[in-house]
């Protein structure tokens, strides 16, 4: 295709407002810079007339521009993208897998979900993370299990993406999450639990975290007193006030004080 002897300004198009154009410059084979600038340019504006056009660009040559182009179609919010961009969660470059699975959780279609949890043993912490958080945002209860069990084995910095994600999903589900942390003795899990359990400040469920102040476990004690003092319930005062007085380790004591400060001045 032939825009002339120069090359194409995107930034400039977009200062004139000219879309179309640059609709058409996401086929400019000369440099791939003007393909991922118009891709951004057009996400960024939300032009829902370049979806077709941006979805033909997951298959581009230069990872940059399926990166930009998957960010757009984010922005733009077709459901029309989801495949797309599912096939793109098994992009040879972590920067793109990344794009896609934030996108995702942006479009909010369930048929997402499985995929993303697969993505959670992906190679690439980053990846990880932003796959826990898609999930978090689509909100399907389905694979909760599973995203439950997917913290067993995780990194910490992966595990409160996790557990954020079960608090935005177990908000209809509290008790199935409390159930699992009843019979369930891997540490990991249990710290996710509760700490997503602090996020959705149930107070139905401070009674069952109350025995994780005693564990031999410094760092299930700290969750547990967080979450606590997150939740709201004054009833875990007394508790708190006591594990106070027992707490050995300065950084578990100083979040039990921080839990007490915040349940002493709650209304």
């Amino acid at each position: 295709m032939i825009f002339g002897l120069s090359k194409p300004d995107p930034v400039e198009l977009e200062r004139k407002g000219n879309f179309k154009k640059l609709i058409k410059l996401l086929n400019y084979r000369d440099d791939p810079y003007i393909r991922r600038k118009s891709a951004e340019i057009l996400g960024k504006h939300r032009i829902k007339e370049a979806v077709d056009f941006l979805i033909k660009r997951m298959e581009d040559e230069d990872w940059q521009v399926r990166m930009k182009t998957a960010e757009a179609l984010g922005f733009i919010g077709d459901i029309k993208a989801t495949e797309p961009l599912i096939k793109g969660l098994s992009d040879e470059y972590w920067q793109v897998r990344c794009a896609c699975a934030i996108s995702l959780g942006k479009l909010k279609d369930k048929r997402a979900t499985e995929k993303l949890i697969k993505l959670l043993d992906d190679k690439k912490r980053e990846v990880q993370k932003v796959a826990a958080e898609a999930i978090g945002e689509i909100g399907d209860d389905t694979f909760l299990d599973k995203l439950i069990k997917a913290l067993s084995n995780k990194h910490p910095e992966v595990k409160i993406f996790i557990s954020d994600a079960i608090s935005k999903i177990g908000k209809n589900n509290v008790e199935k999450i409390l159930n699992i942390l009843e019979i369930t003795d891997n540490k990991g899990v249990q710290w996710g639990i509760i700490r997503a359990i602090g996020e959705t400040k149930d107070k139905k469920s401070g009674e069952k975290l109350l025995r994780f102040l005693k564990d031999k476990d410094y760092e299930l004690r700290e969750v547990a007193a967080e979450a606590l003092g997150r939740i709201g319930d004054k009833k875990a005062l007394p508790y708190l006030e006591k594990a106070e007085k027992e707490e050995k380790v300065k950084d578990v004591l100083m979040t039990i004080k921080t839990a007490i400060g915040l349940l002493k001045n709650s209304s």
